[in-house]
């Protein structure tokens, strides 16, 4: 998950660090190190024609839209409308850092994508900034098994 929420940022980056679309050529694409899945992910987003009027549109229209191209999926949509768009309000129910998140936060079982929706719901207007903080999580946890919190000595 962390190889692939890097390529993500990296190719958001480069999206965003681009004042049109159409200036990301194959060669600038080559010399990032990013997989070849994200590549293609960049270069169908780009040349899809209504790339700078996506700005204007909901966020549900944006995904509903992108998942039409080919190989472009909700997550793919997702991260696209948090990192490059600067959405405020869009939770990642798919993503399994976020499900994993919410599971250790709230000691429960991994949820389904749909009950992380349903439960979500109570952080509007700010859901990404939710999902931030339950990747966070995620990333604690994994570090504390690595390295566990000193244990207190009694004085």
């Amino acid at each position: 998950m962390e190889t692939l929420f890097r390529a993500n940022s990296v190719a958001t980056k480069i999206l965003s660090s681009m004042p049109r679309a159409v200036a990301i050529t194959t060669h600038c694409i080559d010399r990032v190190l990013v997989s070849k899945l994200v590549k293609r992910r960049i270069v169908k987003i780009t040349r899809y024609p209504n790339t700078f009027r996506i700005r204007k549109m909901e966020d549900e229209a944006i995904v509903e839209r992108l998942t039409q191209i080919r190989g472009i999926g909700r997550w793919t949509a997702e991260m696209l409308l948090i990192f490059h768009l600067g959405r405020p309000d869009v939770l990642p129910a798919d993503d399994y850092g976020v499900r994993k998140g919410f599971a250790i936060t709230y000691d429960r079982e991994l949820p389904s994508p749909k009950e992380l929706a349903a439960d979500g719901a109570r952080w509007k207007p700010y859901r990404t900034v939710a999902s931030w903080y339950l990747l966070r999580v995620v990333e604690r946890a994994t570090a504390r098994r690595v390295m566990p919190l000193a244990e207190e000595k009694p004085s």
